[in-house]
C-alpha cells in the first residue's frame, strides 16, 4: 500500500473486504466496476459504505460512462497526495457530505411522517367501514 499519510484510524481491519478494496483504490487510478464485482461479488456496496462512512471517511468518487452508469470507482486524489492537510480536507468534506445527506433525509422523513399518519388513519377508517358494512352480511354465501 502506498504511503497516504492517512491517520491510523482511517484504515479498516486487515483482511476485511473494506481494507482489500481500499488497497485497490489506493494502488490504481480507477478500479472498474466489473473488477470490483469479480473480486467482491455483486453485493460489494457494503465495503464502499464502510470506507465512506463516518468511521473512516474516505471519499470514493464514481466514474460514469456515457450512459450515466457507474463504470469505475476512484479515490479522491487528496488521499493519495502524501499531504496530511489535503487528506484531512478530503475527510472533512466527506463528513460534511454525510451529515448533509443525514439532515436532508431527516427533514424528508419528518414531512413523510405526517403523510404516513394520515394514510394510516385513512386505512383504519376503511377497515372499520368495511367491517361495519359486512357486520350485517350473511356469514355464509347463499347457494
Amino acid at each position: 500500500m502506498i504511503n497516504t499519510y492517512a491517520p491510523d484510524w482511517a484504515f479498516p481491519r486487515l483482511n476485511s473486504k473494506a481494507r482489500m478494496m481500499l488497497a485497490l483504490l489506493l494502488r490504481d487510478e480507477t478500479v472498474e466496476e466489473r473488477e470490483l464485482c469479480r473480486l467482491f461479488g455483486h453485493n460489494y456496496r457494503s465495503a464502499i459504505q464502510t470506507l465512506e462512512g463516518d468511521r473512516y471517511l474516505w471519499r470514493i468518487q464514481n466514474v460514469l460512462g456515457n450512459d450515466g452508469q457507474i463504470v469505475a470507482r476512484r479515490l479522491d486524489d487528496r488521499h493519495k497526495s502524501g499531504d496530511p492537510h489535503l487528506d484531512g480536507q478530503a475527510r472533512h468534506e466527506r463528513l460534511v457530505e454525510l451529515k448533509t445527506k443525514s439532515a436532508t433525509q431527516a427533514h424528508r422523513e419528518k414531512r413523510r411522517a405526517a403523510i404516513a399518519r394520515a394514510e394510516l388513519a385513512d386505512a383504519i377508517d376503511r377497515l372499520n367501514a368495511f367491517n361495519a358494512t359486512n357486520e350485517n352480511a350473511p356469514s355464509e354465501p347463499e347457494a
